[in-house]
């Protein structure tokens, strides 16, 4: 044992903890981490077109969460093991991007917060008809920086917080570098101690609260009110009930005459009725047929006329062709 007692026994104080942490984090939780790692490159890779819609907030959230997946691979899996194997070397490796690693997943994790929170926003914005929804809409990208930049402004600078330091006491041993505060930590670490978490949890959390209390309130009350349940139940059938006859009806009228047009029916539904484009198929068939009908006696009568009239002029085979004519 080093002269500094850094070297604690490891048997008396973090073997069982060691080997629980070990299965749960560094197996079963990197285990989790690479299916969420797949599932977050096909879903980013499947709807990596659509950015220009309400659907950039979930890419790019989709984005941030194979980021964290990386992040917490190269991170949680691999301290419990140096830690659990005594590795020098790992533990040596690890430190040299520790502190970057801690940054980036903090920051990673706010403005998945902040964009769950736009999303959100947005939707209510386009449910409540507001004056605002055009505007988020046309600017997307700028929000999504926005989100980024309160991340960082409120976790960048964990990179100035914390250094590795060596101890020139433990020179070849376990516990030759360490992570520890700076000053700068010393100095303003109070106040991101109670910044961050109210970054976090504090008004993301909150809001989205409020919004979905509001949609429940205006729309599922209307719907799910055990009270008028039955109300609701009764409207539904009637409708249903008109629909179904009006169907019926547009049919019995369509087979009677399928190329007229009810008056106060707009082209789109008159278009993609289903009676309609029946009739339609049913007419084209017949003007086919008739057209093909047509067209195979005028080639049957011009090979006649062409056999019977070998070896005549011009001018002799106009009468032929013109009495051939009036005869078909």
């Amino acid at each position: 044992m080093v002269e500094n007692n850094s070297l604690i026994c490891d048997k008396v104080f973090f073997d069982q903890a060691l080997e629980i942490r070990f299965w749960l984090v560094a197996v079963f939780g990197s285990a989790v981490a690479v299916l969420s790692l797949v599932s977050n490159i096909s879903f980013v890779a499947s709807f990596f077109h659509r950015t220009r819609s309400s659907w950039l907030y979930l890419v790019i959230l989709g984005f941030c969460d194979l980021i964290y997946d990386l992040g917490f691979l190269i991170n949680k899996p691999v301290t419990i093991s140096y830690n659990r194997w005594q590795d020098l070397l790992l533990k040596n490796v690890v430190l040299s991007y520790i502190i970057a690693d801690w940054t980036l997943l903090q920051t990673i994790y706010v403005t998945s917060v902040l964009l769950i929170l736009c999303t959100v926003f947005e939707q209510f914005c386009i449910a409540k008809s507001c004056r605002l929804a055009h505007y988020i809409k046309n600017n997307r990208k700028s929000i999504v920086f926005i989100c980024f930049g309160v991340a960082m402004a409120s976790h960048g600078s964990m990179l100035w917080e914390f250094q590795v330091v060596r101890n020139s006491k433990c020179i070849g041993a376990f516990n030759e570098y360490n992570v520890l505060g700076t000053a700068f930590m010393m100095t303003y670490g109070h106040i991101f101690e109670y910044l961050r978490p109210f970054m976090q949890f504090g008004p993301p959390f909150l809001a989205l609260v409020i919004l979905i209390g509001l949609f429940l309130t205006k729309h599922g009350a209307k719907v799910y009110g055990p009270v008028r349940q039955s109300d609701v139940d009764a409207e539904v059938k009637h409708k249903v009930g008109l629909k179904l006859s009006k169907r019926k009806t547009f049919i019995s009228d369509q087979f009677k005459n399928p190329c007229s047009r009810r008056r106060g029916q707009s082209c789109f539904a008159y278009l993609s009725s289903i009676p309609y484009r029946l009739a339609c198929i049913r007419s084209f068939c017949r003007w086919f047929r008739k057209v093909h009908s047509f067209l195979y006696r005028s080639k049957r009568s011009h090979e006649r006329d062409s056999t019977s009239c070998f070896g005549l002029s011009t001018l002799d085979l106009l009468p032929v062709r013109a009495k051939t004519s009036t005869q078909y």
